[in-house]
């Protein structure tokens, strides 16, 4: 897996087994690749530009990177490629357009992962599976968020309500009741705000706030909070997803000029503030209508964010 902050792979050897419970599913391993300063230039530059022949590249690299992912994984489980039944590849998003407009006489949502799944497949002796935003899309889908089901597996309970809040470059919630997928959509920006501001403020030497320290110590500034929550995508109904092309630094030039001109304490409070309780509000309007859930579990990186997880949690508790 390699997601919208643009951190790198995420490898994990799993094993499944079926049991009168359920499945239960083990980690056996699990690997990070951290994309190089080039990588990630060039995603942002086939996101922005678009480019036939990098992106071609770009799916070769990303597959060649993942294969030996994948062999790190098997040496570091003491597992022989031969005697892992599956390979799940996403590969990298550059752009996520789901909301059907008319092209060529059809109506199409469409969203695009360079990856190189035949390649993949030769380089790691594995079978590959892939395209899984594409085939749900097909199928009328949005594409996102991807793990609703594995959610439901792993933390499903009978007896409860749980919310899963991921947050990753985009924010996602997978609501669990009664061991049942109730509902699941993005929720809107998890990191890309805070990150995006890093870089601006650092001009790219920084890329991320560890654990909001930066954040914790600045001031909101109200008037661009407002304008970062007035995006229409936050009262839009689910289902629904979102990425880059609507959270993304061309959302973020309308109040670039103020930002720039923040103290860099002030900026990340800001950004920081407006995620949190833009998450909130997604709660607030779609999820405590259908449940209210009596636990809360936070994933991805966002999760490490501890100014971000104690603001949400804060904000959470005045909404329940």
């Amino acid at each position: 897996m390699s997601g919208t902050s643009l951190d790198g792979i995420d490898g994990v050897l799993i094993s499944i087994r079926n049991e009168r419970k359920g499945l239960a599913v083990s980690t056996l391993a699990h690997v990070h690749w951290r994309y190089p300063k080039d990588f990630v230039e060039t995603v942002r530059e086939i996101a922005a530009e678009g480019g036939l022949i990098e992106s071609a590249y770009f799916g070769a690299a990303w597959s060649e990177a993942a294969a030996k992912v994948i062999k790190k994984l098997c040496d570091r489980a003491h597992v022989s490629p031969s005697n892992v039944e599956v390979v799940g590849a996403h590969g990298q998003t550059v752009a996520h357009l789901p909301t059907p407009r008319k092209f060529l006489g059809n109506s199409l949502g469409v969203t695009i992962q360079l990856a190189d799944i035949s390649r993949l497949a030769i380089r790691a002796g594995i079978p590959v599976v892939g395209n899984f935003r594409s085939a749900d899309v097909a199928l009328g889908g949005q594409g996102a968020p991807l793990v609703p089901h594995a959610h439901r597996i792993l933390f499903g309970s009978k007896n409860k309500s749980i919310a899963v809040q991921n947050m990753g470059g985009i924010g996602n919630v997978t609501l669990l009741k009664q061991g049942r997928v109730v509902s699941a959509f993005d929720t809107g920006p998890g990191n890309i705000w805070i990150d995006t501001v890093m870089r601006w403020k650092t001009a790219g030497k920084k890329t991320f706030d560890r654990n909001g320290a930066l954040a914790r110590k600045g001031k909101v500034d109200r008037v661009v909070l407002l304008i970062l929550l007035s995006h229409p995508y936050f009262r839009k109904r689910p289902p629904k997803s979102t990425g880059w092309e609507e959270f993304g630094k061309a959302y973020l030039q309308k109040v670039k000029s103020h930002l720039m001109n923040m103290k860099l304490e002030d900026a990340l409070a800001t950004v920081t503030h407006a995620t949190a309780l833009a998450t909130a509000e997604a709660y607030r309007r779609f999820v405590f209508p259908k449940a209210k859930p009596s636990e809360l579990i936070l994933a991805g990186g966002g999760a490490k964010n501890q100014f971000l997880r104690g603001l949400s949690q804060s904000t959470f508790r005045k909404l329940m």
